[in-house]
Order: structure tokens, then sequence, then C-alpha cells
């Protein structure tokens, strides 16, 4: 069966992603064996997310994603949740629509 054109280019795109994944995880962050890397995202960047994950992933670190709704101005506080998982991690990238 093959794939859509859309479908390749999603996938091209992620390859190309991987790559600035991979620098921020290696080169960056320094992640290494068996940290605990919390990536935390919202509902519009998901994709960047996956993609982090992926890499720390390779690193043989622990990567958790945790979802929110995004927030509504740069420089609101994440959910009380989300921060006492900031707390416990060795690593954190965020990627999300607001700082």
């Amino acid at each position: 069966m093959r794939k859509s054109g859309l479908v390749r280019m999603l996938e091209l795109d992620r390859i190309r992603m991987m790559k600035g994944a991979m620098k921020l995880v290696e080169v960056c962050a320094g992640v290494k064996k068996g940290e605990n890397v919390l990536i935390v995202t919202d509902t519009k960047k998901v994709p960047i997310a996956e993609v982090l994950a992926a890499a720390a992933y390779n690193k043989e670190a622990e990567a958790t994603i945790i979802i929110m709704t995004p927030r509504k101005v740069h420089g609101e506080d994440p959910p009380k949740t989300v921060a006492a998982a900031m707390k416990e991690a060795d690593v954190i990238f965020s990627p999300t629509t607001y700082s």
C-alpha cells in the first residue's frame, strides 16, 4: 500500500526535526543514560514533544510527556500537577505555544 503525499511529508518533517532534537538532547542539555527527562507541552506542540522524547529515548533516558491546555499568555504558570512533575525531573524541555 502506498503512502499518501501528506503522510510522506509529515514523516519527512519528523526526520528533519529529529536532527534539532538530538542536538538539544545531546549538546544543549547533555542528557545521560537513566536521567528523567520531562517534556511539558500543550495540545498545539505535541509533534515536537514526541520527537524530543524519541531523542531522549535514544540516549537511554526515561522520557515523559505531559500535555496541558495552551496557556493564555507568556509567563502564565503551569498547572500544579505539572509544576510538581517539573521538580522531580533531571531535564525539562517545554515546547509550548506560550512560555
